[in-house]
């Protein structure tokens, strides 16, 4: 059963499953919970895994990969976000076991295909295997670390890839796929993909790594091209454009979190009401089938046989996830940082808000001075730094002073971000600058949207070492942000 047989025979969503367990191959150290997630993936067709930030989900998603290319199957990873996918993507081909995954849909993708298609066929991959190479493979099947794991992923790559070039029709096949890579005509390109057999690429290359809006551009309309589709940030993406990637794959897995930010569709709500009566959607499917409102993680909650929630965060100290874990996820999620008391921090302004530009001077004034501070104690390493806003005029104004007063050196080295919290989703940095803007004179609607609890819980939950709030109002009343802040002590 595929995955849009699943949610076409909703009904039958209980039927007799035919997947065969496999043993879970681990290449990156696990805890139960994402073990657990590994287990699930395998046994059913539509498994959803539920991460806050820093719960380790692109790592479940390098492993739930690597487990289905080692068990000669092959994996699509998509995402709204270019970075999301660019993440796995690297952290596939950073384990050691070569080239896995190809960043598809730019043009240099394309090329580095072709290259690399070229390079195997004449030979300068070295796909050989020794003999204690194959005699490890059981060995390793049976007893491994994650350093094993990762060797018998590479035997059982190259393994594949000599069986592959071994053949004269694949050899062939593979020739004309780096042509048309490297081909500026698209429709010369999209001729030949509707018309070659893409199976012998995706033995050369088991993993593709794409974004929605690019998927036709790169990947044939072919029915089970792919053994699973795995889908991260799904909280940011739509339903209509998740299905033809699941029409590509026999079975699928979507990473997200309901309590961050969701996609944002604008259709008319007249529009979206006729759509599902033209195609006779039932009343109470109409609430899980509407475009407007829900998003992919939102549908899929409907549909999944399973799902699993990681339960610990690596990425901040508890302190600072501590109003995010309570607020947001019922106090389940464990920390695997220690408190830390220099790493939540608030500094009163008391600044002028310009209402009808939401800016705060006075705030921005009191970060680029923090941004010295913090690039002086830090200019002997890579550390990484950000500066957040809910309000993009805010970050427009920050933005512009940063570029300004600091040297485009430091900039590049340090990563210096100036972001909204719908821009910071999925990224992390050391250390984090909040400007909250919010005043005394501030209009009520102002004070609604930084209340916004998917976009606070995004906004405070973007720092590995520490994260200082700016604020300019106190009394805020029995609101959001008045909560957060009240909780970070003196």
């Amino acid at each position: 059963m595929s995955v849009l047989d699943l949610i076409n025979n909703n009904n039958n969503k209980q039927s007799k499953k035919t997947n065969k367990w496999v043993l879970p191959v681990k290449v990156l150290p696990m805890n139960a919970s994402q073990e657990q997630a590994l287990k699930e993936v395998e046994k059913n067709t539509l498994t959803t895994i539920i991460g806050a930030a820093g719960s380790g989900k692109s790592s479940v998603i390098t492993a739930i990969a690597s487990h289905f290319i080692m068990t000669g199957r092959n994996v699509l990873i998509v995402s709204k976000s270019d970075h999301a996918v660019d993440v796995v993507c690297n952290k596939l081909n950073n384990l050691g076991a070569g080239l896995i995954a190809m960043r598809g849909g730019k043009m240099s993708s394309q090329l580095e295909l072709a290259n690399h298609i070229m390079d195997l066929l004449e030979g300068k991959i070295d796909v050989s295997l020794t003999n204690t190479e194959k005699s490890n493979i059981i060995k390793y099947l049976f007893n491994r670390t994650e350093e094993e794991a990762i060797k018998l992923l590479k035997t059982k790559r190259n393994e594949l890839l000599i069986e592959l070039l071994s053949n004269y029709d694949n050899r062939k096949n593979l020739l004309i796929q780096a042509k048309s890579a490297l081909t500026k005509r698209k429709s010369q390109r999209d001729k030949i993909m509707q018309t070659i057999d893409f199976k012998p690429i995706l033995k050369a290359i088991p993993c593709f790594c794409i974004t929605t809006a690019e998927i036709s551009d790169v990947l044939p309309l072919e029915k089970d091209l792919f053994s699973i589709v795995i889908a991260d940030e799904s909280s940011e993406m739509d339903i209509a454009s998740f299905l033809p990637c699941a029409y590509r794959a026999e079975k699928a897995c979507v990473v997200g979190d309901d309590k961050q930010l969701k996609s944002l569709l604008f259709m008319e709500q007249k529009k979206n009401k006729s759509f599902l009566t033209k195609h006779e959607v039932p009343a109470d499917l109409q609430l899980v089938w509407d475009y407007a409102k829900n998003s992919l993680f939102d549908f899929c909650q409907y549909y999944t046989e399973k799902c699993i929630m990681l339960n610990e965060q690596y990425r901040m100290p508890s302190n600072v996830f501590k109003f995010n874990n309570d607020m947001f996820y019922s106090s389940q999620i464990k920390s695997a940082k220690q408190t830390d008391t220099n790493a939540l921090k608030k500094v009163f302004i008391g600044g002028k808000t310009d209402t009808n530009k939401t800016c705060n001077f006075e705030e921005c004034e009191a970060i680029i001075k923090k941004v010295k501070e913090w690039l002086k104690e830090n200019k002997d390493n890579n550390k990484t730094i950000a500066i957040l806003s809910m309000f993009k005029a805010q970050v427009d104004l920050i933005s512009k002073v940063i570029y300004e007063v600091i040297p485009y050196g430091e900039i590049e080295k340090h990563n210096i971000s100036v972001v909204t919290a719908n821009s910071a989703q999925g990224m992390e940095f050391s250390t984090c600058l909040i400007s909250w803007v919010i005043d005394n004179e501030c209009k009520h609607q102002s004070l609604t949207f930084a209340c916004n609890p998917e976009r606070l819980n995004v906004i405070t939950s973007r720092c590995q070492e520490q994260v200082i709030n700016f604020y300019s109002k106190n009394n805020m009343g029995d609101c959001l942000l008045n909560k957060y802040l009240s909780s970070i002590p003196e």
